[in-house]
């Protein structure tokens, strides 16, 4: 509950300043890249996929496959849940559109060892 409510502190402490939520944006996709690192599997049940993106029509706009073997797999899903809300919350205040196109979440699989997204 603790850390729920500092994310929501931190969020709306930016206010509309869009140049600090564009740098935590990016802050955020190199933390879950690192989290994400090289996604290990044994098989195709070792992999998850997690949207760490949004559109301003709304809803996921990008996915990352990672591997569920990862011990800061909690993290790594806590780090995409805040990107999320924060780049929903950047596109109300940047007044921003697009086409609305709906991402449909990809399967993973796991090919030579590597968690893979694998588009539908």
């Amino acid at each position: 509950m603790l850390g729920l409510s500092a994310c929501a502190t931190q969020e709306a402490g930016y206010a509309g300043n869009l140049q600090a939520m564009q740098e935590e944006l990016q802050s955020l996709s190199k933390q879950i890249n690192v989290s994400i690192g090289y996604p290990r599997c044994d098989s195709f049940t070792d992999c998850g996929v997690i949207a760490t993106g949004y559109a301003p029509c709304g809803g996921p706009n990008n996915y990352k496959a990672y591997s569920k073997q990862l011990p800061t797999a909690t993290n790594l899903r806590n780090l995409a849940l805040r990107r999320v809300r924060l780049e929903r919350d950047y596109n109300v205040a940047a007044n921003l559109s697009g086409v609305c196109q709906i991402e449909i979440q990809p399967s993973v699989n796991c090919r030579a060892g590597v968690c893979t997204k694998v588009e539908r």
